[in-house]
């Protein structure tokens, strides 16, 4: 013959059923949060990387940099001032052949590019492709460098951001490497360039005559 369980383990054997119940609806409800959480910031990370504009590439010049360097050199002009605009322009075209240099930036999917002039340093706008249904505006800012005696201009990233979300620089290691111009091939051998003015909005170059002639 059976011997009935004592009451005080029934009620314990209830208590825990009952406690085990409610680790369980708090562990899910705890996971539900997380996921809703989760799925919550993505869709408002998607949105807020979204250009607000498209840029595109802004249109060719009717003349390149080098060119007009030595059609100044030629006139004996000492200065000439390079607007925003006409920097943006040099500059699609500069990009625009590099990207086909480098396939394997096809990835990203540049849909265009815009470049704002400031005080020693270039604001560069990137819109960006990488999937379908994806846009997302990238920044890299730029210090930029003259040495009159080495002739060289250097375009050296300090920062990147994704719209207005700080990067870590050592997840795009491959794009913090400088950016090296050379100007003497674009001059004729007697002259050469005294200065570059980087400011806000335009940049001014100052020609002179070489000092090793």
């Amino acid at each position: 013959m059976k011997h009935p369980k004592h009451p005080l383990k029934l009620l314990n054997g209830a208590e825990g059923d009952g406690l085990a119940k409610k680790k369980r609806s708090w562990l899910l409800r705890i996971i539900i949060s997380v996921f809703l959480l989760v799925i919550g910031g993505g869709t408002y990370l998607y949105f807020y990387i979204q250009p607000d504009k498209p840029i595109g590439w802004r249109a060719v010049p009717d003349d390149s940099l080098p060119s007009i360097l030595k059609r100044v050199a030629q006139e004996r002009s000492r200065e000439i001032t390079i607007s925003e605009q006409e920097w943006n322009q040099y500059a699609s075209i500069f990009v625009q052949q590099l990207l086909k240099q480098k396939p394997e930036w096809s990835q990203w999917n540049v849909q265009g590019m815009d470049i704002k002039l400031l005080e020693d340093q270039l604001d560069v706008t990137l819109h960006l492709r990488p999937w379908d249904m994806l846009d997302a505006e990238f920044h890299i800012y730029l210090d930029v460098n003259w040495s009159t005696q080495t002739q060289t201009l250097l375009l050296t990233p300090s920062g990147m951001t994704l719209k207005h979300i700080p990067i870590p620089q050592r997840w795009l290691e491959s794009l913090q490497k400088p950016l090296t111009f050379d100007l003497r091939s674009y001059l004729p051998s007697l002259i050469q360039v005294d200065d570059i003015r980087a400011e806000t909005g335009q940049w001014t170059i100052r020609f002179g005559l070489r000092k090793d002639k």
